[in-house]
């Protein structure tokens, strides 16, 4: 009983310490970002954190008139994020449009070739690289904490202050964005085309031997019981010949499926998958990278914008249904879709299929479309 209630009142204390760091934030003025790298620079310094917070407001059991207060606060925080959303999207459009992505992003087609080759061919143990499936800013932001506290420190390059973030595939979703990773190309496909992609990637069977080349495991082959992982994921992350091993951990982009009022904190204990491959990387001495494909925007409310054959946050370009005011067409080569265009929300608060869930993705906010590049090491 001791220890609910003091689980209790930690939740409440970090509750209120979000509501006084977002009152602090809205009290702020912010230039409205000039082009796209600083909205990048923009919502990586700030508005991430902001939207870890605002989140965070709603998941408590406090009094009503501090329940209230919390919701009032999350609402005009949101107001403001959605500005902020419009006009990120209006710019990341733009770019797509001239087939550029911004210096300060990575494209997430090209995170293998740039970041996790040039790696393992540095560590002599080689690389874990986990891919949490649907792993925004926001759920990087909670959780790295809890990886400093369980002994993993951030490296970071020599030059700059971290290892950028990447640009998600558009529209971003898994069967895009995830394929597109885990080949080293702008493709769509399923497992078998990213397994396929992963272990036949050049630069990274370049970092090894060539009779171990790089070795990928999907959900079902990582171990269906948690932290409790399969044999031959065991033994590939302990042979010191095969120096990249790939994962993909759904446990993010799984959470998205349920209720919308499920409240979730992520940390090492909630994720024991997670914390299961890190143990095993550090007994192997791995440098872990940690990656996603895509973020999503979790639901808070939000809206059907007239039902479509299309997937949550985007739907195709048809002369018959052209774009209301809320909705932008988004043209270039990285669009993957169909004719190579689409139309997707401006806004977080907009969905095109029926039934509410926790989160979607598939859309053009920064919380959709950026994600983390985290390189850890014990």
């Amino acid at each position: 009983e001791a220890a609910r209630q003091l689980g209790e009142w930690r939740g409440r204390h970090d509750r209120a310490e979000m509501a006084v760091r977002l009152f602090r934030w809205l009290n702020r003025t912010a230039e409205p970002a000039a082009n796209l790298d600083a909205a990048i620079d923009q919502y990586l310094s700030d508005a991430s954190w902001a939207d870890w917070a605002r989140h965070k407001l709603l998941a408590g059991d406090e009094p009503e008139t501090v329940s209230r207060s919390y919701r009032r606060l999350f609402d005009l925080v949101t107001i403001r994020r959605e500005h902020e959303n419009r006009e990120f999207v209006r710019l990341l459009a733009a770019a797509t449009a001239a087939d550029q992505s911004g210096s300060r992003t990575i494209p997430v087609e090209c995170v293998l070739a740039r970041v996790v080759a040039p790696l393992a061919r540095k560590v002599p143990a080689g690389v874990l690289v986990v891919v949490m499936d649907g792993m925004s800013w926001a759920v990087f932001r909670e959780l790295s904490p809890d990886l400093a506290k369980h002994g993993w420190l951030e490296w970071t390059p020599v030059d700059v202050s971290f290892f950028g973030c990447a640009l998600a595939a558009l529209p971003s979703i898994t069967s895009f964005s995830r394929a597109s990773l885990l080949c080293g190309s702008l493709v769509s496909g399923g497992q078998a085309a990213e397994k396929r992609g992963f272990e036949e990637h050049d630069e990274l069977r370049a970092a090894g031997k060539s009779s171990f080349p790089p070795v990928l495991f999907h959900k079902d082959d990582i171990g269906a019981s948690g932290g409790d992982l399969a044999e031959a994921v065991r033994l590939e992350i302990r042979n010191s010949n095969r120096k990249v091993v790939g994962t993909v951990v759904n446990v993010v982009d799984d959470s998205l499926e349920g209720p919308e009022q499920l409240a979730i904190r992520w940390s090492l204990d909630q994720v024991p998958v997670i914390r299961a491959l890190l143990s095993e990387a550090r007994d192997a001495g791995r440098v872990v990278i940690l990656l996603s494909d895509h973020g999503h925007v979790l639901d808070q409310g939000s809206k059907l914008n007239r039902r479509h054959d299309a997937s949550d946050r985007w739907r195709r370009v048809e002369v018959d249904k052209p774009p209301s005011g809320d909705e932008l067409v988004v043209a270039g080569h990285r669009v993957l879709a169909e004719d190579q265009c689409f139309i997707s929300p401006t806004t977080e608060s907009l969905r095109y299929t029926p039934n509410r869930r926790q989160g979607y993705h598939g859309g053009l906010t920064p919380q959709e479309c950026l994600t983390p590049i985290s390189v850890i090491a014990p």
